[in-house]
């Protein structure tokens, strides 16, 4: 990411200038309020989404053995991205602004844990579990955010 990147509020339109400084603070719009998405909270929930992407294409029903360790490590990484995102201050409010990008991981969960069920990878499928757990919870607290209009 650049020293600032800017956002068009999905509420009103407005274009809002996140500089870098912001970290993981929770941002709102300048025009209107609504919740924004916090540019490094952002950039993690997408390398989750890139790395199940790489991970449903290089995945086969009979994998070798060898890669079976490859694939449990790339999971437990995303399960610790996830893990680790509510304790940010600005996770709520990106949580909320970018809702569509957690559907997205969430499906690609949904594609990977039927498709690993299939397989010997049980551990992996444990890890996957684990990570479908977290994005429900995510997918919980968000909709409560828009009625309570709380900050972080």
């Amino acid at each position: 990411m650049g020293s600032e990147d800017f956002y068009r509020c999905d509420a009103c339109g407005k274009r809002n200038r996140i500089p870098a400084a912001v970290g993981v603070r929770g941002i709102r719009c300048g025009g209107c309020g609504h919740a924004l998405p916090t540019p490094k909270i952002l950039e993690r929930l997408s390398q989750v989404k890139t790395e199940l992407q790489d991970l449903s294409v290089r995945l086969r029903r009979f994998d070798y053995p060898r890669n079976h360790t490859e694939i449990e490590r790339k999971l437990s990484r995303q399960k610790a991205i996830l893990a680790n995102l509510p304790d940010l201050p600005g996770y709520r409010m990106t949580s909320h602004a970018s809702f569509d990008l957690i559907i997205e991981i969430g499906v690609l969960v949904d594609d990977l844990e039927r498709r690993l069920q299939r397989t010997a990878l049980k551990v992996a499928l444990r890890i996957l579990v684990e990570i479908g757990q977290f994005l429900r919870i995510l997918a919980v607290e968000t909709p409560r955010l828009l009625t309570s209009g709380s900050d972080d």
